[in-house]
């Protein structure tokens, strides 16, 4: 048997409605987990409070030219079907030659690749890497919402708050 509810819906708060009913006249406690899975999501965590994931990405580049950074495709990240995600910037961009050794022989071009207006980096003449930090942010999540930043006390606050606002008067308040 396979419960095809969808996470928190009327339907599925009168299953648990039920449940709980039926524990508390066995003398039983009703116990679960406040998610539909791991990692638990809601409709109601906002995008400043959703879990952001930083990309690594490396580009092998063969100068001399102008290297454009290309966009991140929406809804895509490193070519797996993802949540919807946005640019949220570039942290760190170093380009250096394919022969370097030393950390001296890197060239930060985080400002160059950041840049709204025509963002592009020169590239030397020879073969290079260009290792890119970037974040990405959770705009729009799942059908089941956003993945609150677990490292946020606030998120976390707020995503228990919105969870028992909707579970809450399924229970007649009794959480």
């Amino acid at each position: 048997w396979q419960c095809r509810l969808a996470y928190l819906s009327p339907e599925w708060l009168k299953l648990l409605r039920a449940a709980s009913d039926a524990a508390r006249k066995e003398g039983m406690i009703l116990d679960m987990s406040a998610n539909a899975g791991w990692p638990f999501r809601g409709d109601w965590v906002s995008e400043a409070e959703s879990l952001h994931k930083v990309v690594l990405e490396t580009f092998q580049v063969e100068g001399p030219k102008t290297f454009s950074l290309p966009t991140m495709p929406a809804g895509k990240t490193n070519g797996k079907k993802k949540a919807e995600v946005a640019d949220g910037g570039i942290l760190l961009a170093q380009l250096a030659r394919d022969t370097a050794s030393r950390i001296e022989e890197l060239q930060d071009v985080t400002a160059e690749l950041a840049r709204t207006s025509s963002p592009g980096v020169e590239v030397p003449s020879g073969k290079h890497a260009l290792r890119i930090v970037r974040l990405l942010k959770n705009v729009k999540g799942n059908s089941a919402g956003r993945v609150p930043d677990h490292f946020n006390a606030q998120a976390i606050e707020g995503y228990l708050n919105g969870f028992a606002d909707r579970v809450a008067p399924a229970l007649d308040g009794k959480l």
